[in-house]
């Protein structure tokens, strides 16, 4: 292997690029935003409680792992070592909004909505 990462200004997005690639049949990205991803099935889910999660894109960016059926509608992602700024919590947020209310737990921030 010559090299792990292509260019150092989008190793992020090539991140949350490669891992939508892996498994389109469970996550998608939010048209219009790179740093936010929605799980397919929390689309036709009405009357449900959001749960959003995020963190920083460091050596863990686990918490993308936990959008499925039963456990995150949404996540959002930060830079490297980093808790994920406002724009991608707010449009994983309103992407997965049912008016039911909404939990999330992105980095530093713990927050109900």
């Amino acid at each position: 292997m010559k090299k792990l990462v292509n260019d150092t200004d989008f190793v992020v997005e090539e991140m949350i690029d490669g891992y939508v690639k892996a498994f389109p049949n469970l996550i998608e990205k939010l048209e219009g935003s790179g740093r936010a991803l929605v799980a397919k099935e929390t689309v036709s889910v009405s009357k449900k409680v959001g749960v959003i999660i995020g963190g920083g894109s460091g050596h863990e960016p686990a918490f993308m792992g936990y959008i499925g059926t039963g456990m995150a509608d949404g996540v959002a992602i930060g830079n490297i070592f980093a808790s994920p700024p406002p724009q991608p919590i707010l449009e994983a947020t309103e992407a997965v909004n049912k008016d039911a209310g909404m939990v999330i737990f992105t980095g530093i921030m713990l927050g109900t909505l």
